[in-house]
């Protein structure tokens, strides 16, 4: 093989950038909630409408927390489908091992027939129960884990 030449330069920093993307995100939805963004009105609608939370509720717990999450519906098994999974548990696994901050949620929501028991097992390896707080769970399991906060 080759002997390479020449300085490289250093690849840059992800995850630094996917966090400025998160706070940035997390400002966006902010700033959509107090300028009073239709869309972000009806977002937390249909929210309260299908899991019974006041919009008063929804918007504070917004303003108060950073909460992120990630939703994977996959049907069954294959080279696309499995690396959603190894994304998702890989997403636990960095924010396990390197967030710090008492009011950070990371949720990873996955459904359909893929996320079987087995599976659901290998992510629930890689929650946080303490505080910044991790949790795989399915959608329906989400209202009541808010709940729980």
């Amino acid at each position: 093989m080759p002997e390479q030449q020449g300085d490289f330069p250093e690849p840059p920093d992800y995850d630094a950038i996917e966090e400025r993307g998160w706070k940035e995100n997390a400002g966006r939805v902010l700033d959509e909630l107090s300028s009073g963004d239709p869309y972000m009105s009806r977002r937390i609608e249909t929210f309260s409408v299908r899991f019974g939370y006041g919009r008063d509720e929804i918007v504070a717990k917004i303003a108060s927390d950073e909460m992120f999450a990630a939703h994977k519906f996959t049907k069954e098994g294959g080279g696309g489908q499995d690396n959603q999974f190894l994304e998702v548990r890989n997403l636990l696994e960095i924010f396990q091992k390197g967030s710090e901050g008492d009011d950070i949620v990371l949720l990873v929501i996955v459904d359909g027939p893929y996320f079987t028991e087995a599976k659901m097992n290998d992510l629930h390896r890689f929650e946080r129960i303490s505080p910044p707080m991790s949790k795989a769970l399915s959608i329906g399991e989400v209202p009541a884990f808010l709940e729980e906060l």
